[in-house]
């Protein structure tokens, strides 16, 4: 008899944004308008992966403006920031001296918030792991499948050795030569503990210990697991972990 579990049933990939890093978080920027007069105003920044970052403006606690900028470019972002920093002030109902006739304070302004935010990324560089992708989830318990067969020429072709055995245990009942496995219990069993190893887009291993009968069975996958493309995730109950305990 081998023990079989189907990856789907043990792991939940679910596909996530690249990690975020926070550079500013509702840091107060002077802004002079076109009578020199000082005001303030609110700017957060989010590097959402390596060279792109998510920029929001507000003024005066009014609605936030944002945009998007990658990679971070000068020129581009002075036009972004124009248009971010004159539709919140309009919106917060602050004064028009900040938004018109006021083309060389404004661009000032961009260049100054575009020079912290330079610096503030070279203070906090990207994680040498990379950008997080995703997260898995482990299932605390899990059905096993069970391979059987009787003679050497009615053999489940599902298992690769095509091991023999004399007799079917009478609790599992019939046999069905075309259903490729059958479901110990109606139960689950209990999931141990499981490690995976990941490398370019693959499962290269895992390792998962499940509790049967009260004994632990350490069950393996015997071929890399793509994971780098939904329809890899979409394929997960195509795979099995075998048990050769």
């Amino acid at each position: 008899m081998k023990y079989l579990m189907i990856i789907s049933l043990l792991l939940s990939c679910v596909g996530g944004s690249y990690g975020q890093t926070q550079l500013l978080d509702g840091s107060t920027f002077l802004i002079l308008d076109n009578a020199a007069a000082p005001h303030t105003y609110e700017a957060s920044v989010t590097r959402t992966s390596k060279n792109r970052f998510n920029v929001e403006i507000s003024y005066l606690g009014g609605t936030a403006e944002s945009f998007t900028i990658s990679p971070l470019n000068l020129a581009t972002f002075r036009v972004k920031f124009i248009t971010a920093i004159t539709a919140a002030v309009t919106a917060a109902g602050g004064p028009s001296t900040l938004t018109t006739s006021n083309s060389a304070n404004l661009q000032n302004a961009g260049s100054a918030l575009y020079n912290s935010i330079v610096v503030q990324n070279r203070l906090n560089p990207p994680a040498a792991v990379g950008p997080k992708a995703g997260d898995f989830y482990i299932k605390q318990d899990v059905p096993v499948y069970a391979t059987l067969y009787v003679n050497s020429v009615n053999v489940n072709a599902n298992v690769p050795d095509r091991r023999v055995i004399s007799h079917v245990p009478a609790a599992c009942g019939a046999v069905n030569q075309k259903a490729p496995f059958l479901q110990l219990t109606a139960s689950n069993f209990n999931v141990r503990k499981v490690e995976i190893v990941i490398h370019n887009g693959f499962i290269n291993n895992i390792r998962g210990v499940i509790n049967i009968g009260g004994e632990d069975c350490t069950f393996t996958n015997p071929i890399p697991i793509g994971i780098s493309s939904a329809r890899n995730i979409n394929s997960f109950n195509k795979y099995y972990l075998r048990c050769y305990d």
